[in-house]
């Protein structure tokens, strides 16, 4: 789910020119920034619900997935000698771009956590820009299904444009 969602994130052309990463290693490597590092954190589950309003046709889902991820934001100002106030306008001004896209791409539902301010001891971290951590869990229903071999449970990761998820071939 994550990596799904990072692909299609990082593909949107409002986030071009952006570089983007997955994956916990990239943390500390100081590429130049704008960037992203989407790091996958903690997954939970909770009991199904069924579906309401228009797609209330669905079947009941069996559980739902809640899949965190933590994406630390870089943001430079590009003007010539850019101040504090500048680059954290800067990292500000992707943090919007990053949370229209994610809406935008309608993942179904997700929440945005805190947004948390990355300061650096002795401002080494700070020399590339100003830093902050945008915590998102996404809510993706698990239904099962009968499959040759037996009952198997799956994740339903595909959503559409306008927010709904994707429900087709998935039995009553």
């Amino acid at each position: 789910m994550i990596a799904d969602v990072y692909a299609a994130v990082s593909a949107h052309t409002l986030l071009s020119g952006v570089g983007q990463q997955l994956g916990a290693e990239f943390i500390d490597q100081h590429a130049a920034p704008p960037r992203m590092v989407w790091v996958p954190t903690t997954d939970g589950f909770r009991h199904g619900k069924r579906q309401t309003g228009a797609s209330s046709k669905t079947p009941r889902s069996t559980g739902t997935r809640l899949a965190g991820v933590m994406v630390r934001v870089w943001g430079k100002a590009s003007v010539g000698s850019p101040t504090a106030v500048d680059e954290l306008r800067a990292t500000e001004e992707l943090v919007r771009k990053l949370l229209a896209v994610v809406h935008e791409l309608g993942f179904g539902d997700y929440q945005v956590g805190s947004i948390d301010w990355v300061n650096s001891a002795g401002g080494e971290l700070l020399q590339y820009g100003r830093c902050a951590d945008v915590h998102l869990t996404f809510e993706v229903p698990i239904y099962k299904t009968l499959a040759e071999d037996g009952l198997t449970t799956r994740t339903i990761a595909s959503a559409t444009h306008a927010g709904d998820v994707d429900f087709t071939g998935v039995p009553p």
